[in-house]
């Protein structure tokens, strides 16, 4: 098994959102910095044939994203 631990940083400058829910209107600044942390690992089956498995966490300035999982399986990685 090959653990690993990943960090990120992302921006998105999309510039704002307007939306209308029933006469409502709301802006949405889409002026966002987030970084995402995570650990996970790497298990090979038999050659050319790997299963990976990570979990992560996201938070920015605007927004916060719960625990996300994520398993898999590569061919020939």
């Amino acid at each position: 098994m090959r653990p690993y631990f990943v960090a990120a940083l992302s921006h998105e400058s999309a510039g704002n959102s307007r939306v209308v829910i029933n006469n409502h209107t709301f802006n949405l600044p889409n002026n966002v910095t987030q970084g995402k942390y995570g650990l996970g690992g790497t298990l090979d089956i038999v050659e050319d044939i790997s299963t990976y498995a990570e979990i992560h966490y996201q938070k920015g300035n605007k927004a916060k994203s719960p625990f996300n999982a994520t398993i898999g399986v590569c061919v020939s990685c």
